[in-house]
């Protein structure tokens, strides 16, 4: 587990970093505030539910593999435990954020995916 959390750090800094650098924004109302929190938990989760899916399918390769050996039987069926613990807690506090900013009727503050690109849009360049 410890593995998991320090591999875990980088990618989620890596997420992060654009609200760092608009940390400096000052926020007047509550309601701000609570937005921004909900808008960094949705970009959040993701990718935290990307590596405990990783974690658990670890542990299952572990288990399998050590067919004849029971106690890295026992090592990656403990990993696989874990790996399902931390997807429900994701999940669970992403539904509780979610669900907190829909009672509430927050907007998420920097949530919002950027527009996609429709095809029809782009022309091919003119060759001469």
């Amino acid at each position: 587990m410890r593995f998991f959390l320090r591999g875990s750090i980088p990618v989620l800094l890596s997420v992060f970093i654009p609200e760092f650098a608009f940390a400096a924004v000052t926020t007047s109302t509550l309601v701000e505030v609570l937005g921004s929190f909900t808008g960094l938990i949705n970009k959040a989760i993701p990718p935290v539910l990307g590596l405990t899916l990783l974690f658990f399918l670890w542990g299952l390769a572990k288990y399998i593999l050590a067919a004849a050996d029971e106690k890295k039987q026992v090592e990656g069926r403990t990993i696989m435990v874990e790996g399902i613990i931390a997807l429900t807690v994701a999940v669970s506090v992403w539904g509780l954020v979610n669900l907190i900013n829909n009672t509430l009727g927050l907007e998420s503050i920097g949530s919002e995916f950027p527009p996609l690109i429709d095809p029809k849009d782009i022309t091919p360049p003119k060759t001469s």
